[in-house]
Formats: structure tokens, C-alpha cells, sequence
């Protein structure tokens, strides 16, 4: 699956649901939008395999904008159907201390993503959602120098079945989320325990156990998988991988984090985000930007330098603020059928 392929899918459902004839009821969609900030720390953590360590600082910033959507019935008496297309974009800094041995590396790694989702439920509380967009990486030096735009995207189908309170889901995704460019099938179910509490297990993205109070506060338990590319000087002689004969290389890093995380309601529209936990696999590996990918689970290219990094504790704090819209009844029907998880990937 390629990001035009998914693109593609999109402009067919939006087109599809704007071109139907004689419609009974049609009315703007009411999601809210969305601004999110957060700071991340690490503290400097051994390597496995050599001498010297590693710790990272990041600050994360992005929006979710509700552009475009319909709840329709073509017909009296026919079932409702909800299109909304998104653009969320953001941006992070991250401040990396590298440590191989007694030599320091400073450098600011830089990301920026921007794209469109598209959420099209079609009665029967089935429910698609796609998107595709890009995304740079880069350090300080080549931000200057060249910036190199990568795409990716992914295409999820979701059922939801309310009486016997659960969800299932399937699809496919072109990601960089695990260090590098990988096609991977998405699969997973999602349990209400509870009237609080849910659990929801997305392979390969997400394990979690989730409780929500009577305020709204809502506090997890997950595992779940991060990671990290972008673009990295290598004439500067804090490098100097094979010589500093390769002006650009890649740095990478790919994590699996378990632990807690809370989203605290301080008012009807703002929330207090804070996520702790451990590292339980953290790599780092170099590799030359002239490596061809091969865009699958088991192949990669072949490191310049590969490192493990020892398991370390972690800490980040947030908040997040919606600016909502009216939202009439009949749309908070089918908000209540489209499973709650599913915005949750927007």
C-alpha cells in the first residue's frame, strides 16, 4: 500500500458521499478542534554493547482541524451517514546527548508532520478511517541545508457491535513509526469491561486497559511501540562515520514503552496530560541515506553503527484543549456509534 493508493481511496468517499441525489437531511458535522502540547525527558541510560550513554529532551506541539463534513440521510426514514475530513499537522525539537565512549555529539533533531484523515461512517455502526501524510526529519545542520520530505498513511476498518460491547478492527499502514519505512497489517479487538473501563489491543500499535471516573478523568495502562527518523550531519568531526566520506547519514531510534498515563479534566474543554513509564527496548543505529529500503517487516538495511540501549524510566506532561462546536442531537448519536478509539488515532 502506497500513500497515493491511500489518497486515492479517500477522494473516491469523500466524491462518492457529495454526489448523492435527493437527500433528506443534511447537516454539518460537530467535531471540536483540537491543539495538543507536551514535554518529554529521559534521563542518560547505559548502552548495552559499548561504553558511554544516552538521554533525550523533546517538546512536542500539534492541532487536529475539522475541515470538511456531512451527517446525511438520503431518505426519510433511511439510516445516517457521517463524513469528516481532518488536517492535523506538528511538529517536535529534541535535544539528544550521544555519548559513544568520551565523545559528544550535540545536535537538535527536528520533525514536522502535516496530512489529511478522512472518517466515513456508513451505518450498521461500521465506521472507515484513512489517511496519508508527510513528514520530515532532520537535524540542525541539514535543516539548513536540504530537507527531505517522506510519506506514509493507513487504512483502518472498524465494527462496532454495541450489545455485546465491543469493536473490531482491521487494515494496513505504511509507517515509519518503528524507525523506518515498513507495510504492515493492523488488527485488533476492543473490549468495554465496563461502563469505566475498556480494554484495547491494536496490533501492532497499541496495548492498553483504560478507567474513566464519573469527572471524565481517564487513567491507562498500555505498552505500546515509539520511534524516530530523521537526517544527520556527518562532516562535522564529532561524527565522522566512515571518515565523514558520507556528508548525510540516518539516525533512527525504535522503543516498546510500558506504563501509566492519566488525562485529567481541569475544565469542560481542557485536559492535563502526564505518561510515565520504561523503556523496555531502546535502539539507536546509523545507516548510510543511499541504503534502498526494502519496505517490509523482516528486511533492513544494513547499519553503519547499531547500539542497544539499557531499559530507563521516563517522563512526559502535557495538556490538551478543545475548541468545540454545537453539536445536535442526531450527531451525538452517531458519535456514540462510532466506537470512541477510532478518534483516538486521528
Amino acid at each position: 500500500m502506497t500513500s497515493k493508493c491511500i489518497f486515492t481511496v479517500l477522494c473516491i468517499v469523500g466524491f462518492s458521499i457529495q454526489s448523492a441525489q435527493a437527500q433528506y437531511y443534511q447537516k454539518k458535522a460537530g467535531f471540536a478542534t483540537t491543539f495538543n502540547a507536551s514535554a518529554y525527558a529521559t534521563p542518560a541510560n547505559d548502552f548495552k554493547d559499548t561504553t558511554g550513554n544516552f538521554a533525550y529532551n523533546q517538546y512536542n506541539a500539534g492541532m487536529v482541524l475539522p475541515l470538511f463534513g456531512r451527517v446525511t440521510i438520503k431518505e426519510k426514514g433511511a439510516k445516517p451517514k457521517l463524513f469528516q475530513l481532518f488536517l492535523s499537522a506538528g511538529m517536535t525539537a529534541g535535544k539528544p546527548e550521544i555519548n559513544f565512549e568520551y565523545t559528544f555529539r550535540n545536535r537538535t533533531l527536528y520533525n514536522a508532520s502535516a496530512g489529511l484523515t478522512a472518517l466515513y461512517y456508513y451505518g450498521n455502526r461500521n465506521t472507515l478511517l484513512g489517511g496519508v501524510y508527510s513528514f520530515i526529519g532532520e537535524d540542525n545542520k541539514t535543516l539548513k541545508s536540504s530537507i527531505e520530505p517522506r510519506f506514509a498513511g493507513f487504512l483502518l476498518f472498524n465494527h462496532y457491535v454495541k450489545d455485546k460491547k465491543y469493536s473490531y478492527k482491521f487494515g494496513a499502514l505504511y509507517t515509519y513509526l518503528f524507525g523506518r519505512d515498513i507495510v504492515l497489517p493492523v488488527g485488533g479487538i476492543t473490549l468495554d469491561i465496563s461502563k469505566k473501563s475498556r480494554l484495547n489491543i491494536l496490533v501492532p500499535l497499541t496495548l492498553s486497559y483504560s478507567y474513566t471516573n464519573e469527572e471524565g478523568n481517564r487513567f491507562r495502562l498500555f505498552v505500546k511501540p515509539r520511534g524516530s527518523y530523521n537526517n544527520f550531519n556527518n562532516e562535522d568531526e564529532d561524527m565522522q562515520f566512515n571518515n565523514g566520506q558520507i556528508p548525510v547519514i540516518q539516525v533512527r531510534q525504535a522503543q516498546v514503552r510500558a506504563g501509566v498515563d492519566a488525562k485529567l479534566k481541569l475544565h469542560d474543554n481542557f485536559f492535563l496530560k502526564i505518561e510515565t513509564g520504561v523503556t523496555i527496548y531502546d535502539n539507536l543505529l546509523f545507516f548510510n541515506e543511499g541504503t534502498i529500503f526494502n519496505p517490509t517487516l523482516f528486511a533492513a538495511p544494513e547499519p553503519l553503527y547499531e547500539t542497544d540501549i539499557k531499559p530507563g524510566v521516563y517522563l512526559q506532561l502535557g495538556f490538551s484543549w478543545k475548541i468545540k462546536r454545537k453539536i445536535k442531537p442526531l450527531f451525538q448519536k452517531l458519535t456514540y456509534l462510532i466506537h470512541p478509539d477510532l478518534l483516538v488515532l486521528l
